[in-house]
């Protein structure tokens, strides 16, 4: 990465972790602790906030920036889009792959229109 790269993540990561901080109910919704019966077995879990809108393009970009700079490189690996999936997974799509476009999700996924439109991914 670049140190513009870096720069750009570590702002934008910065203001995710304000937002967090302050807890903008815009933003974040208390969940409140709470237990449920599992497959017989009774499951607990603590309170904690959750994000009240899907992951951003530009929200995992920064995610993904991260890890990077942390040099969390096998995590990279295993959290990058794969760009192939659509026509691995769904052979019957009709999608080019983007592979020849390596620079298309960071250009107008992450500046352009999506860029705070929910993160369309596909774990393969």
């Amino acid at each position: 990465m670049t140190s513009e790269e870096i720069a750009s993540t570590s702002k934008e990561k910065k203001k995710m972790i304000d937002a967090l901080v302050k807890l903008n109910k815009d933003k974040y919704a208390q969940i409140p602790m709470g237990s449920c019966i599992y497959k017989k077995d009774t499951i607990s879990v603590q309170s904690f906030y959750m994000e009240t809108t899907e992951v951003t393009n530009l929200e995992y970009r920064t995610f993904l920036g991260d890890l990077l700079i942390q040099k969390r490189n096998e995590d990279y690996k295993i959290a990058k889009p794969n760009q192939e999936a659509w026509m691995t997974k769904f052979l019957w799509s009709f999608n080019e792959p983007m592979t020849n476009f390596p620079i298309y999700f960071f250009f107008f996924c992450i500046f352009g229109a999506r860029r705070e439109k929910p993160i369309i991914k596909y774990f393969a």
